[in-house]
C-alpha cells in the first residue's frame, strides 16, 4: 500500500468568506478534487481543490462549506486523504462517535417508487412514518444488510452479522472494528502512484 501524501501548508487566507489553504508537496501525488487534511490526533479538515500545479508541486484548497482552517498552521505538514477514503477516515477518527458491538438483524424497510425507479430505506425509531408519501409502503424484513464504511463488505447473515454500529448509524464489520476503530488506526486503503503530468489549469 502506498503511503498517503504529506502536504506542507505554506499560507492560510480567506476569500469571500471561505478559508483558503496553500500547500506544497514533496512529490507529485494524484490528488482528488475533494479530500482532507488530518490534524492529529483526531481532526480532519475537509478541503476542495481549486488549483494544482504538479510541475511546481503547489496546490490551493478551499475549506469545504461549514468547515474552518483554524486548526491548520502555516509551516506544518499534514497527511492528505483522498475523496474515496475520506468518510472512512472521518469515521475512525471522530471523537463524536460512540460505538457498540452488535449482531446485525434484518429490519423493516420503506419502499418508495417513482415510475421504474425504486428506493428503499431502513425503518428506524427516528423515522416519521406519517410524513412519508402516500405511495410509500412498509416491507417486513426488507432491510437485510448493511455495508462496512471501511472495507465495504456486506454485514449480513451470509458474510457475517457480527459488527459495530455508531451513535450516528455508521456500520463497520467485526474485523475493521477491531483492527481500525478501536485503536483509531487509519492504515487502510490504497493510494495511487504519483504522476509527473500536470493537471489542466
Amino acid at each position: 500500500m502506498s503511503e498517503r501524501p504529506r502536504l506542507k501548508v505554506t499560507r492560510l487566507g480567506r476569500k469571500k468568506g471561505v478559508d483558503i489553504v496553500c500547500a506544497r508537496t514533496s512529490k507529485s501525488p494524484n490528488l482528488t478534487m475533494l479530500g482532507g487534511l488530518i490534524v492529529p490526533p483526531d481532526a480532519v479538515v475537509v478541503v476542495r481543490m481549486l488549483r494544482y500545479r504538479r510541475i511546481f508541486r503547489t496546490v490551493i484548497f478551499a475549506v469545504a462549506e461549514g468547515g474552518t482552517a483554524a486548526e491548520l498552521k502555516a509551516g506544518e505538514e499534514y497527511t492528505y486523504v483522498s475523496a474515496h477514503e475520506l468518510r472512512s477516515v472521518e469515521t475512525v477518527l471522530s471523537p463524536a462517535l460512540a460505538w457498540r458491538e452488535t449482531v446485525f438483524q434484518p429490519a423493516d424497510g420503506v419502499e418508495m417508487s417513482w415510475g421504474e425507479y425504486r428506493t428503499m430505506r431502513r425503518v428506524t425509531e427516528n423515522l416519521n412514518l406519517e410524513a412519508l408519501p402516500l405511495e410509500a409502503k412498509i416491507v417486513k424484513g426488507a432491510w437485510d444488510h448493511e455495508h462496512c464504511v471501511i472495507c465495504n463488505t456486506c454485514i449480513c447473515d451470509i458474510h457475517g452479522p457480527e459488527a459495530a454500529v455508531s451513535n450516528k448509524n455508521d456500520w463497520v464489520c467485526k474485523k475493521c472494528y477491531a483492527e481500525y476503530v478501536v485503536s483509531k488506526n487509519i492504515d487502510f486503503h490504497y493510494w495511487p502512484e504519483e504522476s509527473d503530468e500536470e493537471d489542466p489549469a
